[in-house]
């Protein structure tokens, strides 16, 4: 991937962690959802781990985020075939 995908992902993480310590919680959710089912986005474990998004655990709307399919990962482990589903829960 090239430098400019890496880092629209992850200043737009950066920019919906701000957006949640300022309780714009409007705002981070939905720049939250624009990253998180994109490479190099915020995993759900971090997100249901990392004390920094705390503030967006109990709004449903973060709830429907992080346990949507459809958002999901796919990935290969290194020198393997198998195929998995990344669900950190």
């Amino acid at each position: 991937p090239s430098r400019d995908a890496w880092y629209g992902v992850v200043n737009k993480t950066n920019l919906a962690f701000i957006y949640a310590s300022s309780d714009l919680i409007d705002d981070a959710l939905h720049t939250l959802s624009e990253v998180y089912d994109k490479p190099f986005g915020p995993t759900k474990a971090q997100l249901l781990l990392y004390r920094e998004w705390g503030k967006l655990r109990m709004n449903s709307r973060f709830k429907t985020i992080v346990n949507n399919p459809s958002n999901w990962r796919v990935i290969t482990p290194h020198n393997s075939g198998v195929f998995c589903l990344w669900d950190d829960w």
